[in-house]
């Protein structure tokens, strides 16, 4: 084992450097507003926003806004954080900031209507005779006790500290440097990634970029069944226009989390630094691809790939954890060693208002894979769990799919709601780093990690590998956004949480072996609803991190309380 220092070293190594002119930087440790992303408000409309909405002639209102039938105002009226219903007259212009503006058939708005963060409704015979303008995305402001508005100073995460850049230019290519760090893992350790980034517009409607990363792992594997450094490339062009269609080449030789995981890469990390619980499981694998990714319209994107790859084995070595240091990792599973090629098509639908945190549209990844290899060394597995496996000739189809939708409400509540299924579909069984299992802790709360994994015997591999076929899951959340408002000066920064959410949420999965024999489920089904498993909770999301209590519901189990740094989807 490495001395653990080179991580403290990484991570200062990795905050960015404090420039004296630069302004009191915020930790911001709520839910995150941000102008950057799909449809992102323009700075110098948000700036003339602003000024508007402060002004000494501008009626600034608090609460909801509702102006009945026959009803009139007159003046700019300005609203922040909440609804907007226009029944009867407004002599004048409307803002609304973070909220949203609802023109019934009756209502009427005699100059311009500017909604930024929030969602403009204009109802069939709703009149409005100035200039409109609307952006879905939320802004970076917050509101003053006497009413006015100003613009927030942009907010660090997390993973701001655990990563640093550079950015240079010479003529038409734009060069940039990154490092960072990965996720720690029991295999690895903290595997180090610095590399640099090239992109070069031929012209407006082509882009070449070529991203290099090495890899180094601050812990050797004892019987040197990897190497101590890795890498990544991808080399990619682009043609924009109505319809971007991008081909590119890539290569890897680097250790890999199986299919099945549980949490984020920053969750994930943190939890095996911190306390010694890797809930992932580890492969080596390298290899070389085709890519092709093309968009028809605007919120649809196909994706065809191929990718030989070399994987196998790697063991669990010695790596530091700051408590529990004494006991013993969990063993890292054996794979299915063996080269593989695999053809893999996607189609993916976005409509969010916006990646980072959505408040409407749907999601959708679908991706259909197939495997073959004619030189597989299977692990030893059970044939209560698989047939045999065949060494040479092997093929097997397998699909996944996760539907996302977002439903915005008002500005203080929204539904969330995701159908996820995966898993084998036909041909021979699934390689064990292919397998899937239920996990407790994410996504499902109430249970323990892992409670579901297939394995007949009730787990007597201490590795708990993950061996199930297919898998299914439904989660869905109700959320109320809290306007807190705290903060405090530590040093040259202002640390604070200026919003959250308040989360009920409830989670249905199950997942099963696919098959003929006891215990089963025919190829052509689905588990009966009566084996799925259940939960309920409540949270506190802030972005940056969330607080969770989950019951199982059917189950005797304890009332859990969850940790997670980002939100649970």
């Amino acid at each position: 084992m490495r001395v653990p220092l080179i991580i403290c070293f990484a991570l200062a190594a990795s905050a960015r450097p404090i420039r004296a002119q630069e302004p009191v930087r915020v930790l911001d440790l709520g839910t995150p507003v941000s102008d950057t992303g799909r449809g992102a408000v323009p700075d110098s409309l948000l700036a003339r926003t602003i000024l508007r909405f402060n002004d000494s002639a501008t009626t600034r209102l608090e609460g909801i806004l509702d102006l009945a039938p026959k009803s009139s105002m007159s003046g700019t009226l300005a609203l922040y954080g909440n609804i907007a219903r226009i029944k009867g007259t407004v002599h004048g212009s409307v803002i609304v900031l973070n909220g949203d503006l609802r023109i019934a058939s009756t209502g009427r708005v005699e100059g311009d209507i500017i909604v930024l963060g929030g969602k403009l409704t204009v109802a069939a015979g709703g009149v409005v005779t100035g200039d409109t303008t609307s952006y879905g995305p939320s802004v970076p402001v917050k509101r003053a006790p006497d009413g006015t508005v100003s613009r927030q100073a942009p907010s660090k995460v997390l993973t701001d500290y655990t990563s640093a850049s550079a950015s240079f230019a010479m003529g038409p290519v734009a060069t940039t440097v990154r490092a960072g760090a990965g996720t720690y893992n029991r295999t690895e350790g903290l595997p180090i990634q610095a590399g640099p980034s090239f992109s070069w517009n031929a012209n407006e409607q082509y882009l070449l970029k070529l991203d290099l990363v090495g890899i180094l792992r601050t812990s050797s594997s004892p019987n040197g069944d990897r190497p101590d450094v890795g890498w990544t490339g991808r080399f990619a062009i682009r043609r924009g226009g109505k319809q971007p269609i991008t081909f590119g080449v890539d290569g890897a030789s680097q250790v890999a989390p199986m299919v099945d995981r549980a949490y984020s890469n920053l969750e994930s990390g943190l939890a095996a630094f911190l306390i010694r619980r890797d809930y992932r499981d580890w492969y080596q694998t390298s290899g070389w691809g085709v890519f092709a990714n093309w968009s028809p319209i605007k919120p649809l994107t196909a994706a065809l790939g191929y990718h030989a790859s070399r994987e196998r084995s790697v063991q669990a070595t010695d790596v530091f954890s700051l408590f529990r240091g004494s006991e013993s990792w969990r063993p890292n599973p054996l794979v299915d060693d063996g080269e593989f090629q695999a053809v893999t098509f996607g189609v993916n639908f976005d409509s969010r208002d916006r990646a980072d945190h959505p408040t409407s549209g749907w999601w959708v990844q679908s991706e259909f894979k197939h495997v073959t290899s004619d030189n597989l060394t299977p692990a030893s597995i059970s044939t209560d769990i698989r047939d045999p496996m065949p060494t040479t000739g092997y093929a097997a189809d397998e699909i996944n799919i996760d539907a996302r939708y977002y439903l915005r409400l008002n500005p203080k509540h929204s539904i969330h709601l995701r159908g996820m299924a995966g898993g084998w579909i036909g041909g021979d069984p699934l390689v064990v780093q292919h397998r899937r299992a239920l996990d407790g802790l994410d996504p499902m709360g109430g249970y323990t990690f892992r409670f579901l994994t297939c394995d007949r015997s009730r787990r007597p591999d201490p590795a708990e590998t993950a061996l199930c076929d297919r898998q299914m899951l439904l989660q869905g959340e109700f959320r109320r956004t809290l306007d807190l408002n705290l903060s405090t000066r530590v040093g040259g920064s202002n640390i604070g949480l200026q919003r959250a959410d308040l989360v009920f949420f409830g989670d249905l999965g199950t997942a099963w072996l696919a098959g003929d024999g006891a215990g089963q489920v025919p190829s052509n089904k689905i588990q009966s609803l009566s084996e799925w498993r259940s939960d309920i909770g409540i949270g506190i999301d802030a972005g940056s991190f969330g607080l969770y209590l989950g019951k199982a519901i059917a189950d005797a189990e304890p009332i859990r309380l969850g940790v997670r740094l980002v939100k649970r989807f």
